[in-house]
């Protein structure tokens, strides 16, 4: 894990800049309001972390693109990592069932690309 300040007056651009540059370093951040940056490493190196959403359940979910996986992050900042069945998927485009839908409030969708299908896992 490793911390940085990113000053208060330029979060919003800091925020944007910060999503770019954690896709290419494969960690997950979280800012705090003061604009504390703290990165979460994935535990695969080079998995091309790409598309992240929340679930219901407050844990952040999100592909890696280039391992094929898919890993959540918790509350506490532990990550955990699934293998994508289809062999090399290209898993993107993640997102959790929106607040009142008719489906599993446990889902979390995302598209394998190369396959050509949607996907589901749940927690």
């Amino acid at each position: 894990m490793r911390s940085h300040k990113i000053s208060a007056s330029h979060t919003n651009h800091a925020r944007r800049v910060v999503s770019n540059a954690l896709k290419l370093s494969d960690a997950i951040g979280r800012m705090s309001a003061t604009g504390h940056l703290t990165e979460y490493p994935v535990p695969t190196s080079n998995a091309g972390v790409d598309g992240i959403t929340a679930a219901n359940d407050g844990s952040l979910w999100f592909t890696e693109t280039l391992a094929n996986k898919v890993g959540r992050i918790d509350l506490q900042g532990h990550i955990t990592e699934s293998t994508v069945p289809t062999p090399n998927s290209y898993p993107q485009a993640i997102s959790a069932p929106p607040s009142g839908a008719s489906c599993n409030p446990h889902a979390i969708w995302f598209a394998e690309v190369n396959a050509k299908k949607i996907a589901e896992i749940t927690y």
